[in-house]
């Protein structure tokens, strides 16, 4: 049977000095300002290196966390709970996670490099065109087609949001009225 890396002793110095870190003031608990502080941390570290990977945590997702891997209830985590934590973090997400980092380093170092020197090569003129700015204006392009994408969910989710205020409005004044 295959060792899983979530078991392997690299896996386990990783969560230890995660924790060594994120224990801001040394007592070997991980608080709720520290649990916070330590993953807005890490989404700012991920963000810096793959943009849009992560999302900032907000206070509930943080509570949330804290809430079910406090397996004591004494409102802080332990290293046990915090290393339990993020071996289950990473079986439920870390595939996930690694595919996007891997696609978005194939996207910055393979894609776009390539995208532009095909642009170079064919477009008249194209080899007047510095390369890097050609890979620039790749990148602005994905970006603001992802920027669509993102605001058209984001508009739907508002539209949903409001349908729902409004069913459960009228609903109220059905109900009010019987």
């Amino acid at each position: 049977m295959a060792i899983k890396f979530v078991d392997t002793p690299y896996f386990q110095a990783l969560a230890h000095s995660a924790f060594a870190k994120a224990d801001e003031d040394g007592d070997g608990q991980i608080d709720l300002g520290e649990l916070t502080l330590a993953l807005c941390r890490l989404h700012c570290a991920v963000n810096k290196g793959a943009p849009g990977l992560s999302s900032l945590p907000t206070k509930a997702a943080v509570r949330t966390i804290l809430a079910e891997n406090d397996l004591n209830r004494d409102g802080v985590l332990s290293l046990q709970e915090f290393v339990r934590f993020a071996q289950i973090w990473f079986k439920t997400h870390g595939r996930k996670f690694a595919q996007r980092a891997i696609l978005l380093a194939l996207i910055y170092s393979v894609f776009i490099p390539q995208s532009a020197e095909l642009i170079r090569d064919k477009v008249p003129g194209g080899r007047t065109i510095p390369t890097k700015l050609i890979s620039l204006a790749i990148t602005v392009g994905m970006f603001l087609a992802m920027l669509h994408v993102f605001l058209w969910s984001f508009i739907y989710r508002i539209a949903d949001l409001f349908g729902f205020l409004l069913f459960s409005l009228a609903g109220e004044q059905v109900s009010n009225s019987l």
